[in-house]
């Protein structure tokens, strides 16, 4: 029987009105029902009745700069700002939120979803080794990265051999050959007979979700279904020595081939 992990909520806190802003990447493309005029009026007569979900906005050096934006939850934020026009709310009011510091928020828009290799709607983390010079050069190589790479969460310091594991063994050698073993699946399935929509949804949609279960987002472990299945395909497709790309001689083997292609 499979233990069962407790799940952690997210933290709810008030914040002031005027600490809010909107998030660039907050657009929503498809128009509701309701008005911001009448969700205002809602708002007025019920209270918002659910949190909204913001991000702490840092500065240049990845500090918390005491405001925080919204990357969803947009219409509700723009019937506050109409009642606070009104001068029926204060700028000031506390607004209920939830604030995420790590992961996908739980709103964030399909358009930042599809910002693929971040920067423009969607935040990333940026992983950056010192390879040589002063300690100072570190401090400039991040702020040339926040600026070069965009919407910057934080960025993380390795050691020059734990980036060579990183990339190339991990996010290439790695990640890269199962995503082609993963695209090759979903287009055998296709040569077999299943329409290509339908196939191209349902595997994007689970390889998703079992990512998200494996990397400890969803607060609960994969079924002992799922368990049974990953073991067997271990047993066609992965080598039970895979791991020996982490190897010192392997990685340098593979940077040299990656720089001197034959």
């Amino acid at each position: 029987m499979t233990k069962q992990h407790k799940i952690t909520l997210s933290a709810s806190r008030d914040i002031p009105f005027n600490k809010l802003v909107l998030s660039p990447s907050n657009v929503r493309r498809i128009k509701a029902g309701v008005s911001i005029e009448e969700l205002a009026e809602d708002i007025a007569r019920r209270t918002l009745l659910s949190s909204i979900t913001v991000r702490p906005v840092l500065d240049e050096t990845g500090a918390e700069t005491g405001m925080f934006e919204i990357p969803a939850g947009g219409r509700r934020y723009r019937a506050l700002e109409l009642l606070v026009k009104q001068k029926r709310l204060a700028r000031t009011a506390p607004v209920p939120c939830i604030v995420r510091t790590d992961g996908l928020a739980e709103e964030d828009s399909l358009e930042a979803l599809k910002d693929y290799f971040g920067g423009a709607l969607a935040y990333q983390d940026v992983v950056i080794a010192l390879m040589q010079g002063p300690e100072t050069d570190y401090g400039r190589a991040e702020t040339l990265c926040r600026h070069l790479f965009g919407r910057v969460r934080r960025c993380h310091r390795v050691t020059v051999e734990q980036m060579a594991l990183l990339e190339p063994a991990a996010a290439e050698v790695i990640a890269g050959s199962v995503a082609g073993v993963l695209r090759a699946a979903t287009d055998e399935v296709v040569r077999r007979g299943v329409p290509e929509e339908a196939a191209r949804a349902f595997m994007l949609g689970h390889i998703r979700i079992i990512l998200a279960v494996l990397f400890d987002q969803t607060g609960f472990p994969v079924s002992d279904a799922a368990k049974i299945a990953f073991q067997i395909g271990e047993e066609y497709v992965i080598r039970p020595d895979w791991k020996r790309v982490f190897e010192p001689e392997i990685v340098r083997r593979t940077i040299e081939r990656m720089v001197h292609p034959r």
